[in-house]
């Protein structure tokens, strides 16, 4: 993609990017709280390393992200790997990404309907994990990879 197809691309993605930033955090978040593009690129390069890594799929019901034993499956990733989280939406890769402190800071509660590709990822900024999020009204598969989170048990 060439620089002018590039700006266009991010110009026409990135107010719906950032409201659908803003749902998930529960505050606004601007342009400035993304990272450079470059930084998403150095990301990208960093997870490839992923796919050789153990994977684990949980399949819940949505109500279950809100309840205690979804929580301390978070708490446990968070201390497995307590590096930051790039959440990771359609957009992420033509406007940057947004950094949560850790995986715990995440907040599962946010409305499906929010994200309209009913994708999200969360990862770290080391590359070595993620938490994918593949929802629909009537479940949630939690696809857990990486170094630490790939064999974590529910």
């Amino acid at each position: 993609m060439n620089d002018l197809t590039k700006k266009l691309t991010r110009n026409a993605e990135l107010e719906g990017y950032l409201n659908e930033l803003s749902e998930l955090m529960g505050r606004k978040i601007t342009e400035k709280d993304l990272s450079a593009l470059e930084e998403v690129e150095k990301l990208k390069n960093a997870a490839v390393k992923l796919e050789e890594q153990p994977k684990t799929l949980i399949v819940l019901a949505p109500e279950e992200l809100k309840q205690a034993r979804f929580s301390s499956l978070v708490q446990r990733l968070a201390k497995a790997n307590p590096n930051p989280v790039s959440v990771w939406l359609n957009a992420t890769s033509s406007c940057g990404t947004f950094y949560l402190s850790r995986i715990d800071k995440f907040n599962f509660s946010f409305r499906f309907d929010a994200i309209p590709e009913g994708v999200i990822a969360l990862l770290t900024e080391d590359g070595n994990d993620e938490l994918l999020l593949d929802f629909s009204p009537d479940e949630v598969e939690v696809e857990l990879q990486g170094a630490e989170w790939g064999s974590a048990e529910y």
